[in-house]
């Protein structure tokens, strides 16, 4: 018994059993450990994907809040919904359709009343003080109430979140090109955004929501981010200008409830400054998808439609059909578009410079300065959003219902067509309400109201409050247009001797997109978005006509608005070189410095200005930091920010940087024209049978600014062999004559 006793203790602690037991241990940890990895794995790859849907979802929530806010706003200038505490005219009567638009009030229902109604402020102050003193107080009810609200905002921007006025699309266009601008992004900026534009919109200044809508989602996508990075999920799975390019998507497909044209705008506005996967287009679609279902969901008009200018007439009836020797008309109001985008840009330039200058003096740029001289910016901020917000009521209310009412409701009854109440109310159809009003007094109104608007717009955009530029424009335009149709339908009427009806709502859409043209210079994203808002399917040639001369006519003589004031902020624009290609992101070529304190404190250890340093993110590309420095002379350095807390960062100067452009440690030219010959028949392989169209490995191409050493590499890139498909050239012929092989 002792001896077995012994025997199975030795058996039981023998190497060979314990280590046995230690593989089946480590096998059993490596299973949880690969199990472990493997549901990582996949959590990351569904994390951008749930990140873009919930990025629309919040998106569009936050749009329909400042819908509802602006528009409470801006109808308490008119009036006040009895029955209902704080709502608009339209939830007030029910909808949209419900609304009386030659009274001003809610149609009365057929079946039953729920007594409430919307009372405007002239019938409740006519009926205690008489007509004269009831006009007087309504313009003074509308004066104030757009005053205290525009104040309110100028003072919450510039207070609290300094980066949330203007619209936010240069600050999102140069982040996405590599830019680093923290402080445009944080949540207090996206808080302040949406409180100010709500209020600047509600006060009926000439701007819009939509442009700061794609600052507010490129907002909340930062924001998701970062709570990415404090639950340990470092970067949301993706690098922050490819979700903000997703932010962008949905924030286009919440302002105009186009999902297409969103995915479209991330594509040609931000895939202009640096080249998208074809994963950020794929959760661009998602987030406008998921954006727009949400808008639909939530039934923000009451009418359950989800564009913006849905019309009252189909688009295939016979009065919506336009004629080939329309063309020429649409042409030229494309070339009017084209024209007034240029002016706008060239004085709205002129404009946000002196505004500039002249609060660093310490006075308002359009008084003299013995009024206001010496003044803190902050106050100076609001004294001029103040004094704006005056002179848009004073030349409001007096001339037309056009220019007093809110702009968007005014664009929808520029684009309806008669009869129906909506430009009926607004004096765009004859007396009986049938056809369109073509009168002289009708034609004089809708170039006041253009004239007008467009200079309201010149001096408001700009200003220390957020503003957008797409519904001011689509006004202007659409008013112009209007009046073009107005035109060529008289002429029509009394040169030819068959009836021929020319109607002015075409022209006013036409124009309003040549005009938004003019001061964007989008093209395809635009033409989609128009599409989307109106439904027309009829008329995508003559918008595609009208935005193509828009754009062609514009860039002859001025930058897009916001390339504009992206220069004018310090952001120069990136645009491909036709004579050098760039491979390699600016963190492999810049170099590091001693860490320690903040990037504000790297900078000055530098000894230069602030203005005469740039500050990128390590995975810009190398062309935005080429741009910086051949567009700003005064521009000494380029910085990476690797963290803003650590104060990590490296730094290239411009005679670096020069340096590495003369040394050519990268490939930087482009083939020449010349190099590109296609061989008439086929190429032959040395190691193969005669393949039609392959691409041959040629590494003795000369560059375009003088020879490229053989074994130049890409820092970064896997290949450094250029592809070039080339015909055997004399010289190439000459050289394989008098090669040993030959």
């Amino acid at each position: 018994m002792t001896d077995k006793g012994f025997v199975q203790k030795t058996l039981s602690c023998s190497p060979r059993t314990d280590y046995y037991q230690g593989t089946e241990e480590t096998l059993q940890r490596e299973t949880m450990f690969s199990e472990s990895n493997r549901v990582s794995d996949v959590f990351r790859s569904l994390l951008p994907w749930f990140l873009a849907l919930l990025l629309g979802v919040l998106t569009a929530i936050t749009g329909c809040a400042i819908s509802l806010f602006s528009d409470f706003l801006g109808d308490t200038r008119f009036g006040f919904c009895y029955g209902i505490f704080l709502a608009d005219r339209n939830r007030c009567c029910g909808g949209s359709e419900n609304v009386d638009f030659l009274l001003e009030t809610c149609k009365k229902p057929a079946i039953g009343d729920d007594g409430i109604q919307w009372i405007p402020w002239a019938h409740l102050l006519e009926f205690h003080g008489g007509k004269s003193n009831g006009l007087f107080l309504s313009w003074f009810q509308y004066t104030f109430a757009s005053v205290m609200f525009t104040g309110l905002a100028a003072y919450l921007v510039y207070e609290y979140a300094p980066t949330a006025r203007g619209s936010g699309i240069p600050e999102v266009k140069a982040a996405v090109s590599g830019y680093d601008l923290p402080l445009s992004f944080t949540g207090s900026c996206l808080l302040i955004k949406t409180l100010g534009l709500s209020l600047a919109v509600g006060a009926g200044l000439s701007l819009g929501k939509e442009g700061p809508l794609i600052h507010i989602g490129v907002c909340i996508a930062s924001t998701l981010q970062r709570i990415c990075g404090a639950f340990g999920w470092r970067r949301a799975g993706m690098p922050f200008h490819e979700l903000a390019c997703v932010g962008a998507a949905a924030g286009v497909a919440t302002a105009f409830g186009a999902p297409l044209g969103g995915v479209l705008f991330a594509v040609e506005e931000l895939g202009s400054v640096r080249s998208l996967s074809q994963r950020t287009l794929l959760l661009s679609f998602l987030a406008a998808f998921s954006a727009s279902f949400t808008l639909k969901s939530l039934n923000l008009t009451g009418a359950n439609k989800l564009t913006l200018f849905a019309l009252s007439l189909p688009t295939n009836t016979a009065r919506k059909e336009w004629i080939s020797w329309e063309m020429f008309a649409f042409f030229l109001t494309g070339v009017l578009g084209g024209f007034g985008g240029a002016l706008f840009v060239m004085l709205n330039i002129r404009c946000t410079s002196w505004r500039r200058e002249s609060v660093k003096k310490g006075r308002v740029w359009f008084l003299p300065e013995c009024l206001v001289s010496h003044r803190q910016p902050g106050t100076l901020n609001v004294l001029e959003c103040l004094i704006l917000a005056l002179m848009t009521s004073l030349l409001s209310f007096p001339f037309s219902r056009l220019l007093r009412a809110l702009n968007t409701e005014a664009v929808h009854a520029l684009f309806e067509t008669c009869p129906n109440a909506r430009p009926h109310h607004f004096g765009l159809c004859d007396q009986e309400g049938n056809m369109p009003n073509t009168s002289f007094p009708a034609n004089v109104g809708l170039l006041v109201a253009s004239a007008v608007r467009f200079i309201q717009t010149t001096y408001t955009f700009g200003a220390a409050i957020p503003s957008g530029l797409f519904i001011p424009s689509l006004y202007i335009g659409a008013t112009l247009g209007r009046f073009i149709g107005n035109l060529i339908s008289t002429v029509a009427s009394s040169v030819s001797q068959f009836p021929v009806h020319i109607e002015p709502a075409v022209f006013a859409m036409v124009g309003a997109i040549s005009m938004l043209s003019g001061f964007c210079r989008m093209t395809v994203s635009l033409v989609v978005i128009m599409f989307e808002l109106t439904g027309e399917l009829n008329y995508i040639v003559p918008f595609m006509c009208a935005v193509l001369t828009a754009k062609l006519v514009g860039d002859m003589m001025t930058p897009s608005i916001y390339d504009a004031h992206a220069k004018l902020n310090g952001y120069m624009p990136v645009e491909d070189q036709e004579n050098l290609r760039f491979d390699t992101v600016l963190a492999d070529i810049s170099k590091p410095c001693a860490s320690g304190g903040s990037v504000k404190s790297g900078i000055e250890a530098l000894g230069v200005p602030a203005t005469h340093v740039a500050v990128l993110t390590p995975q810009a590309p190398l062309l935005t930091a080429y741009c910086a420095f051949q567009q700003k002379p005064e521009l000494q350095y380029c910085v990476c920010a690797e963290s803003r807390r650590c104060g990590r960062m490296s730094v290239i100067s411009r005679k670096e940087f020069e340096d590495f452009l003369t040394q050519k440690v990268f490939p930087l030219s482009r083939p020449r024209q010349e190099d590109y010959q296609v061989h008439p028949d086929f190429d032959e392989m040395d190691d193969g049978p005669r393949k039609f169209g392959m691409m041959r490995f040629w590494g003795q191409s000369r560059a375009v600014n003088g020879p490229r050493r053989p074994n130049t590499s890409v820092i970064g890139a896997a290949n450094p062999v250029e592809l070039q498909r080339l015909e055997s050239s004399p010289e190439s012929t000459k050289k394989a004559s008098n090669s040993p092989d030959s």
